[in-house]
């Protein structure tokens, strides 16, 4: 009985203990709700001209007297060692002393106030800090490609250095690389958050991350260009155009990432190369989406610029391949080149905008579902005698 006793007085306790663990311990609230995401707005059309602006900040400058400067001759070349004249804007002569300018010391255009900066095409050698605390607005030269970035010019140390203070407020740069053509190497203008417009060499090559974080910049002559590297635009958020030629030969994964502002795109192929890929649909990047960082077709739809309307293709295209433009909702203009010859499977299935499609006449072929999920395409113009592949206008009011 005893025991009994016990037993019953140790339960007694141990229910005691554990009401006076959990007293003043209420149930856990439930967690807010998310907050709604912040609504994206259609950037507005902006019909300023930057090629002509860009070109007018340097044509109206006129060259400075050959007094203004100090050199050195050393052989046949000169040697740029100091500027003594007190203008804004400059333009460096091609000659000094009769013989190109190929060089320039050190710090030469250091801590001055000056707007504009005109280098001739001859410089192949820049000086340390030849730039350093001068807020310039626009420079036209060669790129130092020594150095690697354009922040060397401005003493920087490291391709971070695109980000000193002296160089936000540069808005116009025009490349200058008349005897070879431009390779810009990896993260060359990365960061240069001021810059506006942007003037290359034909045939230029952008390396990886080349114009990474350009937030601002509106123009680029990129029909000019050969080779786009990796992520080359990536956060270039003020693009709305973008045109390239039919010169360009390779674009990298996620070169476009972030472009968060295009609304037209231009290209010669869909993809990274113009190349044929019959490999498993899982290691292709002939899709759209792979240029704006999608691994597979399947992801494309949540890396795609969201006002992204309309896509030229240019003329040499013959193929637009499996899932090329798959779940582009935003698209409503699509322009295909008359060497088109075959349309892939669900190559624009999911284009919920799309409201008219024109196949040129050389087009043989439109794979299983093409455009399947379609629902606004009313109106379709095709070749006779086509070869449609299963359900291609499946769910397209065309079809019904």
């Amino acid at each position: 009985m005893k025991r009994i006793l016990l037993l019953l007085l140790c339960g007694c306790l141990l229910l005691a203990a554990c009401a006076a663990k959990t007293e003043g311990v209420t149930e856990p609230e439930t967690l807010p709700d998310l907050p709604e995401p912040m609504p994206q707005t259609e950037p507005a059309p902006n019909d300023t001209d930057y090629a002509a602006a860009l070109a007018a900040v340097f044509d109206d400058v006129e060259e400075t007297p050959q007094t203004d400067f100090s050199y050195e001759l050393q052989g046949e070349t000169a040697i740029l060692t100091a500027y003594r004249g007190t203008s804004e804007a400059v333009r460096v002569p091609g000659t000094l002393g009769g013989c190109p300018v190929t060089a320039i010391a050190d710090g030469v255009f250091a801590n001055l106030n000056l707007s504009v900066l005109i280098l001739p095409e001859t410089i192949t050698d820049y000086g340390a800090d030849i730039l350093k605390n001068t807020a310039l607005t626009a420079l036209c030269a060669p790129f130092p490609t020594a150095g690697g970035y354009l922040g060397v010019l401005w003493g920087a140390s490291t391709s971070v250095g695109n980000r000193l203070p002296a160089l936000k407020s540069l808005r116009y740069y025009k490349v200058l690389a008349p005897a070879q053509t431009l390779c810009l190497p990896e993260n060359a203008l990365s960061g240069c958050t001021g810059l506006v417009a942007l003037e290359l060499p034909a045939g230029s090559a952008l390396g990886a991350s080349a114009f990474s974080g350009c937030e601002k910049l509106r123009y680029v002559n990129a029909e000019t260009l050969s080779k786009v590297g990796e992520k080359a635009f990536d956060g270039c958020a003020s693009l709305q155009s973008l045109r390239f030629g039919t010169g360009l030969t390779q674009i990298g994964f996620a070169a476009l990432r972030d472009c968060r502002s295009l609304t037209e795109l231009q290209l010669p192929f869909i993809g990274t190369s113009p190349e044929k890929q019959t490999g498993e649909p899982s290691e292709r990047t002939n899709f759209l989406g792979y240029l704006f960082g999608a691994t597979k077709p399947a992801f494309s739809k949540g890396f795609y610029p969201a006002f992204l309307k309309k896509i030229t293709l240019l003329e040499g295209c013959a193929e637009l391949p499996d899932f090329a433009l798959y779940e582009c909702a935003s698209l409503t203009e699509l322009s295909l080149p008359d060497t088109l010859q075959s349309v892939g499977g669900r190559a624009l299935a999911g284009c919920t905008a799309l409201c008219r499609l024109t196949l040129p006449q050389g087009c043989t072929e439109i794979g299983d579902a093409a455009c399947a999920g379609c629902t606004a395409l009313a109106e379709v113009q095709m070749p006779a005698g086509m070869k449609i592949g299963k359900n291609a206008f499946l769910g397209c009011p065309f079809a019904n």
